[in-house]
């Protein structure tokens, strides 16, 4: 470590309130015991009211049978998923039939990520009661859902809660460990959820433009590689994988497909002469007069045989093919594309609650959406005011309070750094569902918080006479 890192690592660290019990898992006695009790209580109940069996998601059955594919540890062929989930399907003996083993490992998971999430939120220094308040909007039935579908939801959210307190820790102890930590859990995190695969290099590029401006040539070529070293050898095996063996070199081959759910209104402007013109335009109108959703968002998984056919092609030169195809869609209608992003974007931020949650009352439905509205407009509320005290601060104005604290803005900055990503990828990308944004509730509810928090004790700070000093807002953190 330089002299200039321990200078700025001693400059991070806040003295933590005096307390007279040794803390448990990062979290101070008194409310490390109330979140165990809530979280053993919440799995009690959950477990009788859902029952103890998992749901079945729309795309179980596809991970399944990568999942047997990869019984010999190896894939026969190109799949549309990443052997993330079906690796934990694997572990759990979910290959076949959804096993107990595969329910208890996702309610690690999810309070593996709930507990996170209180990590996080405690360096905004948060009073007790705010804690437990927030322990409970990470326990109720939205969020908890995700434990009881065999989806790719609960593994996705620990990895990325990980990856973000890896981050912090990083930037708080200087530790190039961490950072490598945190670069492999968003490449795992990519295995799971292909979404992903671009996060680890924007993150590593980030972090070396920040210490290169600073002549920091060194710790930015460290970090920087550090950063993108678990994407560089995860997600570049899995490519270079797929290239070798099926001539694919990516990811997964669903890219350019995903993109129909962007051109499906404008599908009609490619040429007369296009080979998969008539097959595609006839399955989006199918799907829009008898699809279940009436939308024709998902229209391409009834066709891509056929398209491959019209075009006379085999797999995986259709999936490029219709990779430029929508590419060149969009190219040519911005302004179309634009009115999908935005759709894409509405049905983001609804509630991903399904029945599972509200069981058919009504009364429950209204209730989450009420949560969901309350959480939203918090957020919006406090992106304003964060911008506010940003803006106020690279003007010269002292900002008190925790906002003054660099732990505290750093994770208010890597939290939405990540719910920023996986949203403009979802709407830019893929249809938007709700669904997509789960994994990031919990980082959601974490900058609501936090930033909430940040702004009343600055404004209400700035309000009180000259002399007045609250001692109670030091925050605390390793």
């Amino acid at each position: 470590m330089t002299s200039t890192d321990t200078a700025e690592h001693n400059r991070d660290r806040v003295a933590a309130p005096a307390t007279t019990s040794r803390p448990v898992g990062g979290l101070p006695l008194a409310t490390a015991v109330p979140v165990l009790v809530m979280m053993i209580a919440a799995m009690a109940v959950y477990m009788v009211w859902w029952g103890p069996a998992l749901q079945v998601g729309g795309d179980t059955g596809e991970y399944q049978a990568i999942a047997r594919d990869l019984s010999d540890r190896s894939l026969s062929q190109l799949n549309d998923r990443t052997p993330g989930y079906p690796a934990v399907l694997l572990a759990t003996g979910s290959s076949s039939t959804l096993s107990p083993a595969l329910l208890m490992m996702q309610w690690t998971f999810h309070l593996g990520a709930c507990w996170i999430a209180l990590l996080l939120a405690r360096r905004f220094g948060l009073p007790r009661w705010a804690m437990l308040t927030l322990t409970a909007a990470l326990l109720s039935p939205p969020l908890v859902e995700k434990v009881f579908t065999a989806m790719t939801e609960a593994t996705t959210e620990v990895l990325l809660m990980a990856a973000v307190l890896l981050l912090v820790r990083w930037r708080e102890r200087s530790s190039v460990l961490d950072a490598v930590a945190a670069g492999t859990a968003i490449a795992a995190a990519t295995l799971v959820r292909p979404s992903y695969q671009m996060l680890g290099l924007v993150v590593a590029v980030t972090a070396a433009v920040w210490f290169a401006r600073q002549r920091r040539w060194r710790t930015a070529a460290v970090n920087g590689a550090a950063l993108a070293a678990g994407s560089i050898v995860l997600v570049g095996s899995l490519v270079v994988m797929n290239a070798v063996r099926f001539g694919y070199p990516g990811v997964s081959p669903l890219l350019g497909w995903n993109l129909t759910t962007k051109t499906v209104l404008f599908v009609d402007e490619l040429p007369a002469d296009e080979p998969v013109r008539r097959v595609l335009i006839e399955a989006r109108n199918d799907a829009l007069v008898d699809g279940e959703s009436h939308t024709g968002l998902m229209y391409f998984w009834s066709i891509r045989d056929q398209a491959a056919d019209a075009a006379g092609l085999d797999h995986p030169a259709i999936d490029e093919y219709m990779l430029r195809l929508n590419l060149g869609l969009i190219a040519r209608n911005p302004t179309d594309y634009a009115a999908a992003v935005g759709t894409a974007a509405t049905n983001y931020v609804l509630p991903s609650y399904s029945d599972t949650s509200a069981g058919g009352h009504q009364a429950l439905e209204v209730l989450y959406l009420l949560g969901h509205t309350l959480v939203a407009a918090g957020f919006a509320v406090q992106m304003v005011g964060m911008v506010g005290l940003y803006a106020a601060r690279r003007l010269g104005t002292a900002v008190d309070g925790p906002f003054s604290d660099r732990a505290a803005r750093r994770v208010w900055l890597y939290s939405l750094g990540v719910v920023l990503y996986t949203g403009i990828v979802s709407v830019t990308i893929e249809a938007g569902y709700a669904r997509y944004r789960a994994p990031t509730d919990p980082l959601i509810l974490v900058v609501a918080s936090g930033g909430l928090w940040m702004c009343w004790n600055a404004f209400s700070r700035q309000r009180r006479p000259r002399g007045v000093e609250d001692q109670t807002l030091s925050s605390p953190h390793p």
